[in-house]
């Protein structure tokens, strides 16, 4: 783990709300990328329901680290709360197995976007 990211915390946020975590990822998403992952990951721990921009921002977070595992988790997530059909999610995932020169996962959540336009290409 780099310096710079061993040095970012993740904040502890008292929500009922998916809107302020979403903000907080996004704002993450670039600069830490890992923070980014944990407050998504405590997010679900916690009870709340992520929606299909959280599960955007942490998906496109992990097109940031150097290695693909850590996006594989966001996926899941995504399937099993019915926000991977969604075109916020599908599109950066089929960029990130994309960005890992992984073809036929990037080829397969292609395939399976309810609609393609324009970003999705």
């Amino acid at each position: 783990m780099s310096p710079s990211l061993s040095n970012a915390t993740t904040p502890t946020l008292p929500t009922t709300s998916s809107t302020t975590p979403t903000l907080f990822l996004h704002n993450y998403l670039f600069n830490h990328p890992t923070p980014a992952l944990s407050l998504h990951n405590s997010l679900v721990v916690s009870g709340l329901n992520p929606d299909c921009y959280t599960f955007a921002f942490a998906i496109r977070a992990c097109t940031e680290l150097p290695w693909p595992s850590p996006g594989r988790t966001p996926h899941a997530m995504a399937i099993v709360t019915g926000h991977a059909q969604n075109l916020f999610v599908s599109s950066p995932l089929a960029l990130f197995y994309l960005n890992f020169f992984l073809i036929d996962y990037s080829l397969k959540v292609f395939g399976l976007m309810p609609q393609r336009d324009a970003p999705a290409f």
